[in-house]
């Protein structure tokens, strides 16, 4: 009778580590995926708090200076611009002035906070304004939720509507 001589395998063959690394590989790139969209998520939804706080700036601008907003003088459209010849924050201001401030100040943050910013403010009946702020949102990827009625979708949007 023959003997065969049994050699203890030690260590992985090379088709083992091959299979190894490419597991690992797709691990990793799912990790990576998953970053990636978290990222995006995040910045989306930083996006909308600062909408929301830009929202909740107007509403209280409208309600301190009640007697212009009445009159109609805060509406604005998109893309409106103001520049303001005084600066209320710093020496005494009437109601007109005060306004021109105000819309100034909000249209500033609007285009420093978000990309692509614009602000709108519509007067509707009894003292209901509706105030409105989209923004190009690349981080999802998805379209805008066209709240404010317009035809640009690739923009989100978000508003609000406040009585004075």
């Amino acid at each position: 009778m023959f003997k065969i001589k049994s050699k203890l395998q030690r260590g992985s063959t090379l088709v083992e580590v091959l299979v190894s690394v490419g597991i690992l590989g797709l691990g990793i790139g799912g990790v990576m995926t998953a970053q990636t969209m978290s990222l995006r998520n995040n910045q989306s939804a930083f996006f909308r708090t600062q909408a929301n706080i830009l929202l909740s700036d107007m509403s209280d601008r409208l309600r301190n200076n009640s007697s212009v907003a009445r009159s109609g003088d805060y509406v604005i459209d998109w893309s409106a611009e103001y520049s303001a010849s005084v600066n209320c924050d710093e020496i005494p201001c009437n109601s007109k002035q005060v306004r021109q401030h105000d819309l100034n100040q909000w249209t500033q943050d609007i285009h420093f906070s978000l990309p692509e910013g614009e602000g709108k403010i519509t007067a509707r009946d009894n003292n209901v304004f509706l105030i409105e702020i989209r923004w190009q949102d690349k981080g999802t990827g998805l379209a805008g939720t066209n709240a404010c009625g317009d035809a640009d979708e690739s923009k989100f949007c978000l508003a609000v509507q406040v009585q004075i």
